[in-house]
């Protein structure tokens, strides 16, 4: 907006290394400058440097030229790739994410002319990242950040322009609106929170009673999903030696729930040994 060509390209080719759904807006962006005879020799080392910045670590760390392609399109519960329309799920989870006062401001502000770029591309953010889903990738919340921040940035530009009454009572209700909302939310993240705690406090005193991580070591290790990195940590194996079951191998069961409110996974195989009882934790092997 401040016509620094040079900062916003170099500005757009380090977001493009963060995420592809940049990409996009950095071509349109390019296109521009192009036509116009601007930042030309720049505009070449960005392409080059994109795509080879982007898959040639991949290629050289694991042979495959789009293996991240792939793995990101393996979908866990709870993504919207799962739901029956994935694009749907993409726009709601994106109105549940932006404050009420932003989702609206971003109407209010595309009726404007200093903010509509701005709310323009939180929407075309929100598309692509909607298209992505629908495509096979996860499409969950942390992709939409960008679109909610550049949501908020142009609400505040559109509701700047309007701080007299009645515009004063409408911006206070859509900021008060959802507060018991906020409220119900920070009493659920604090439980949330005090059993994620308790859940890593409880392994170490699970371990400990069982006779320690070497103990424990004794083959194959499975856990309940969201567990693997803690497990492994305190184990001290690797991530990839942790699985969803035993597959009828020798080894140790870590199971656990991981709310309250959850049953405990994974399942214990029939020969197996309670070794120790920790908090929700039950460690059981066939060692």
């Amino acid at each position: 907006l401040e016509e620094q060509r040079r900062r916003a390209l170099v500005l757009g080719l380090l977001a493009a290394l963060l995420r592809p759904e940049v990409w996009p807006f950095l071509f349109a962006y390019g296109v521009v400058l192009w036509r116009r005879g601007e930042e030309r020799p720049l505009l070449v080392a960005v392409a080059a440097v994109v795509p080879l910045a982007w898959f040639g670590p991949e290629l050289w760390g694991s042979g495959e030229l789009l293996r991240s392609t792939e793995r990101a399109r393996v979908a866990t519960p709870g993504q919207p790739a799962l739901a029956a329309v994935p694009a749907f799920e993409v726009l709601k989870r994106f109105l549940l994410m932006t404050p009420l006062l932003a989702s609206v401001g971003l109407g209010v502000a595309l009726a404007g002319r200093a903010a509509r770029p701005v709310a323009l591309g939180a929407l075309a953010w929100v598309a692509l990242v909607a298209l992505m889903s629908q495509a096979g990738f996860s499409g969950e919340e942390r992709y939409l950040l960008p679109a909610a921040a550049a949501a908020a940035v142009a609400a505040g530009v559109a509701w700047a322009e309007r701080l007299r009454p009645p515009w004063l009572v409408v911006i206070a209700v859509l900021a008060l609106a959802t507060l018991p909302l906020v409220v119900r939310e920070a009493v659920d993240l604090r439980r949330d929170l005090a059993d994620d705690a308790a859940l890593r406090a409880d392994l170490e005193t699970a371990i400990t009673a069982a006779g320690g991580a070497e103990r424990l070591r004794c083959g194959a290790v499975a856990a309940g999903r969201y567990r693997f990195p803690l497990v492994a940590w305190h184990l001290d194996v690797p991530i990839s030696a942790v699985d969803f079951s035993l597959g009828g191998r020798e080894g140790t069961v870590l199971r656990s729930r991981l709310r309250r409110d959850e049953p405990a996974v994974p399942g214990r195989p029939a020969n197996a040994l309670l070794t120790s009882r920790a908090g929700s934790w039950e460690l059981w092997s066939t060692c």
